[in-house]
């Protein structure tokens, strides 16, 4: 098996097709996407899976207010912390990889929820299954 990098943008392309095929593929996400294609392109290549973005801001008691960055058109670009201009998601990497770049990287708070029938469940427990095993559950348990 070899890998086959793709860059995904702001396109439109048939996910199913490239997930029907027996290579590596990585995610690759260019800092000029905004969070809800990020959260669009997320969810087309791992279909059982949904990615949330959460921003804090501190409240004038002292008390730190969760916001939900959903469909935010901000690009990733204006969170980076880190000089990279890519951001690399593959399917070995744990959730916990995954959340932990995305603090490091651009200092937003990420949770993945995964497909349970017809509720979405936060994967805390299993954060470390890799996100091809959360959305492998995620397709059995659908």
């Amino acid at each position: 098996m070899y890998s086959l990098r793709m860059v995904f943008l702001i396109k439109q392309l048939d996910i199913e097709a490239f997930r029907q095929m027996e290579k590596k593929i990585e995610l690759i996400i260019d800092d000029n996407a905004t969070l809800q294609a990020v959260q669009q392109l997320f969810n087309d290549f791992f279909p059982f899976l949904r990615i949330n973005f959460f921003s804090y801001s501190k409240e004038i008691s002292g008390d730190r207010n969760r916001k939900l960055l959903d469909k935010c058109l901000k690009k990733l670009a204006e969170f980076r912390l880190t000089k990279a201009s890519i951001t690399i998601i593959h399917p070995e990497m744990s959730v916990q990889e995954l959340e932990e770049k995305m603090k490091s990287d651009f200092g937003l708070e990420t949770q993945i929820y995964r497909c349970s029938g017809r509720i979405w469940l936060e994967t805390n427990e299993t954060d470390s299954w890799s996100l091809k095993e959360q959305n492998d559950q995620g397709e059995a348990l659908s």
